[in-house]
């Protein structure tokens, strides 16, 4: 299954914005969809061409490079199953409205998103990447009632303790 992402025009408007001084470029929300657009168009994309749920960013990190990884996750689907074949990443500067900053679309099949009633605990986890390299702030809004794996939240706290010099431990319960 291959994937292409772009930036969209609307994406890179953000990232020149919050080149220009210092602003915050948050990235605000993830969706799926069902549809495509000719490669040429991609950057044009202001929406999916066929939105189908929410979907949640449940982890983003960012190596020496710049390089951030967005591990975004797809729920089961309200009414009718579908094929995934889009993920857009919305994003904001400041306080201004939130654009499609950047679309991913497969090149082959989609994944199958089964119905709620089928399978109520289904997650798809797609990792989709950005450089994002630049003076200003970025802020990622992670969906904290998402299913995720303790490999990822301890990957994740980890992260956090390194970045802001504290221990981390942890601790389980039974």
């Amino acid at each position: 299954m291959a994937w292409k992402g772009v930036v969209t025009n609307a994406g890179k408007e953000l990232l020149n914005t919050m080149a220009e001084g210092r602003h915050t470029m948050t990235i605000t929300r993830a969706a799926a969809g069902s549809g495509s657009v000719e490669e040429a168009n991609m950057r044009e994309a202001t929406a999916l061409k066929s939105e189908e749920t929410e979907a949640s960013i449940i982890s983003a990190t960012t190596d020496s490079d710049g390089v951030t990884t967005f591990k975004v996750q797809v729920g089961p689907a309200e009414e009718a199953e579908y094929e995934c074949t889009e993920i857009g990443l919305w994003a904001k500067v400041d306080d201004g409205d939130a654009v499609l900053f950047a679309l991913h679309q497969t090149t082959d099949t989609g994944i199958n998103i089964p119905t709620k009633a089928n399978y109520p605990s289904f997650a798809a986890s797609v990792y989709v990447k950005h450089e994002i390299k630049n003076d200003g702030d970025l802020t990622i809004n992670i969906d904290t009632t998402a299913y995720v794996s303790q490999s990822t939240m301890d990957e994740q706290n980890i992260g956090f303790c390194i970045e802001n010099g504290l221990v981390c431990q942890r601790y389980w319960t039974e």
